[in-house]
């Protein structure tokens, strides 16, 4: 018992894992959006387009294409490992470890798997990596709800997480322009979710030490 205690200790926070998902996304979709080979703009151009082969000039786009497709990858490490991490200290709760395996490895097919060349299979591992994500965001977020109160629980749901999400969906498969917009405040609203509601769920964040 002294040792799984000690091991739980030191063992890293679920925060920490989607602090870490975060950071990594950010600096590597930089990096990408540097490389690309002309001007990227990430208001108006959907961010698959970095892990395009070619720009959308039709010149390559070798090195971004590389960065996003590594900035992938280590998305999907980050939540295998996230997945081990819930299956050995909430072992009670099935579904936290399954939906990062399956956000993991949504993001493992999107980064092997171009745009331009395989769209089906990048659309599917994207929408994957997505929902799983909004699914842990929303259950997260709920077990703090009487923490939060219902002014601020309702507007964390509904207002940051919820109506970005289900417009970006819509958009998305209804393949209309503005779905290219709508793609970053959503995930810039899954972000902050996931960091606040693991920051400040006891449920989620006690260990079995402590429960």
């Amino acid at each position: 018992m002294a040792k799984e205690s000690k091991f739980n200790r030191k063992s890293p926070s679920p925060f920490s894992y989607f602090l870490a998902l975060i950071l990594v996304n950010v600096v590597l979709m930089a990096l990408a959006g540097i490389f690309y080979n002309g001007h990227f703009d990430f208001l108006r151009y959907p961010l698959s387009d970095l892990g395009a082969t070619l720009s959308q000039t039709g010149l390559p786009n070798t090195f971004s294409s590389h960065i996003y497709s590594l900035n992938m990858f280590l998305n999907g490490a980050i939540l295998f490992l996230l997945a081990n991490h819930f299956r050995k200290f909430k072992p009670d709760n099935g579904l936290l470890p399954l939906l990062c395996f399956l956000g993991g490895s949504g993001a493992v097919i999107a980064g092997a798997s171009p745009d331009n060349i395989q769209p089906v299979f990048h659309d599917l591992g994207s929408a994957l990596l997505v929902a799983a994500l909004w699914l842990l965001a929303t259950t997260n977020i709920y077990a703090i709800r009487k923490r939060l109160g219902k002014t601020s629980y309702l507007f964390l749901q509904i207002a940051v997480l919820q109506i970005p999400i289900i417009a970006y969906a819509l958009t998305f498969f209804m393949r209309l322009p503005l779905n290219d917009i709508l793609q970053k405040p959503a995930l810039l609203g899954l972000a902050a979710i996931l960091l606040y509601s693991t920051l400040n769920s006891s449920h989620i964040l006690k260990n079995f030490n402590a429960s």
